[in-house]
């Protein structure tokens, strides 16, 4: 992922793929494993205990997609760089560990750091090709991720490409559409418009009722007029697991 003065961009080299966004992710909400998240916590209430090797910094985050996490801990050096991140759920328990091994505040960066295609060019050198198949289509959801079943599963063509369109009812409604993505000979960008969502692996992104999610060489698509971000982050993150059919 790159931000630079013309946008935010995501580099899928494996693929010769760009995504263009406009806006100010990644300050616009709360990052758990940003510096300036952590100091933006200082503006509210909050809890900062001396220790022998530096501070220890408590408050309560404010995650938009992840609603339980209702305690975060900050371990600062005694030159004030984070150490490590933990949050908690309303049990007390560990939901996001973040360690950090090295921290630099003085970085010298030039204007080629920032660029596109460069970037690109380097990470297509030490990336691998990704080459899915319909084969492996459709993932389908992990039972006890949700209180619904699987009412109606269908293949089509749209625009020359096979997608798996997989329809489910119950105490929530949704549908979720997969297809494989094709690499580009040359550099593609798209622009793409809505809110950044964050994955454990990977970004997403949420638009009106529905979520999109590009990982591993497949596109996931998510529609519901009655789940919330969170639950629809949990339900294809679940697809991400699955190996078989």
């Amino acid at each position: 992922m790159l931000r630079n003065k013309d946008g935010v961009y995501v580099l899928t080299p494996s693929l010769n793929q760009v995504y263009t966004f406009t806006g100010d992710y990644p300050l616009n909400s709360q990052k758990p494993y940003l510096f300036h998240s952590m100091l933006s916590s200082l503006d509210g209430e909050y809890n900062i205990e001396k220790v022998s090797d530096g501070y220890l910094l408590s408050f309560v985050p404010k995650y938009e997609n992840s609603p339980n996490w209702v305690k975060e801990d900050v371990k600062l050096s005694s030159d004030f760089k984070p150490v490590w991140v933990n949050i908690y759920d309303q049990n007390n328990t560990i939901v996001c560990s973040i360690n950090f091994t090295k921290v630099e505040f003085d970085v010298d960066l030039v204007e080629d750091d920032f660029n596109v295609e460069l970037n690109m060019k380097n990470a297509k050198e030490t990336s691998s090709t990704i080459n899915r198949s319909d084969d492996e289509l459709p993932f389908i959801v992990v039972d006890n991720i949700i209180n619904s079943e699987l009412n109606e599963q269908t293949e089509a063509t749209v625009n020359g490409k096979t997608v798996y369109i997989l329809s489910y009812k119950g105490s929530q409604n949704f549908t979720i559409i997969q297809s494989v993505l094709e690499s580009n000979e040359e550099i593609n960008y798209q622009s793409v418009s809505g809110t950044i969502v964050e994955f454990t692996q990977g970004l997403g992104v949420f638009n009106n009722s529905y979520l999109t999610y590009y990982y591993n060489g497949i596109k996931y698509e998510i529609y519901s007029n009655s789940l919330s971000v969170n639950e629809m982050i949990d339900i294809v993150s679940s697809l991400d697991v699955i190996e078989s059919k």
